[in-house]
C-alpha cells in the first residue's frame, strides 16, 4: 500500500497507523484495485465494493472509488437512513443561524453510479464475502468499507449534550 501525509485534502478517506512508520494510508488502495483488475484475476470486470454506512465517511469512500476508480468498480451503498443529515449546523437550527443541509441517500448513490439499499448490515462473512442486511438478504462484495459510524449517547443523564 502506498503512503500520504495526515495534511492529504481527503484526511477522512485514510486510516491511522495501517504503516509501521507512523504515516497514514489509504483504506482502499487505488493501485490494489488496478493490479486486480489487469491482472488477470478480476478478467477485467469491476470489483464490487460494498459501502456500509451512509454518513461522512461511508459518502466520501462512494464519492472518492468512482472519482479514482472509474468504472473498475461497481459500487453499492448499504445505509439504514434514506437521507444524509449534515449535522454541524443542526444545533444551530433554532437560532436561525443556517439552516441543516439534507441530502437524500438514493440521489447521492445514483450520482456516484451506485446502487443503494436502505438496510443496514447485520452480519459480514469476510471468508465467504458476503454481508447479511437486515431483511435477510445477502449482498456479495470484492472489498467492504465499513464506515457504520458511531452511536450519540448522553454523556449527562438528564441533560441535552
Amino acid at each position: 500500500m502506498s503512503s500520504v501525509s495526515a495534511s492529504h485534502p481527503m484526511d477522512s478517506f485514510w486510516s491511522n497507523g495501517a504503516a509501521d512508520d507512523g504515516s497514514w494510508s489509504p483504506l482502499v488502495d487505488i493501485e490494489d484495485i488496478e493490479d486486480a483488475w489487469k491482472g488477470g484475476a478480476m478478467s477485467g470486470s469491476p470489483i464490487r465494493v460494498v459501502v456500509a454506512g451512509g454518513g461522512v465517511a461511508g459518502l466520501e469512500a462512494l464519492m472518492a472509488l468512482r472519482a479514482l476508480a472509474g468504472d473498475r468498480v461497481e459500487l453499492v451503498l448499504v445505509a439504514p437512513d434514506d437521507e444524509f443529515v449534515y449535522r454541524p449546523l443542526s444545533a444551530n437550527e433554532p437560532y436561525a443561524v443556517g439552516r441543516t443541509r439534507r441530502i437524500p441517500l438514493d440521489r447521492a448513490a445514483r450520482e456516484a453510479e451506485a446502487e443503494f439499499f436502505r438496510l443496514t448490515v447485520e452480519t459480514v462473512d469476510p471468508v465467504a464475502h458476503v454481508v447479511t442486511t437486515s431483511d435477510g438478504g445477502e449482498v456479495e462484495y470484492d472489498a467492504l468499507v465499513l464506515a457504520v459510524g458511531a452511536q450519540a449517547v448522553p454523556v449527562v443523564a438528564r441533560a441535552m449534550t
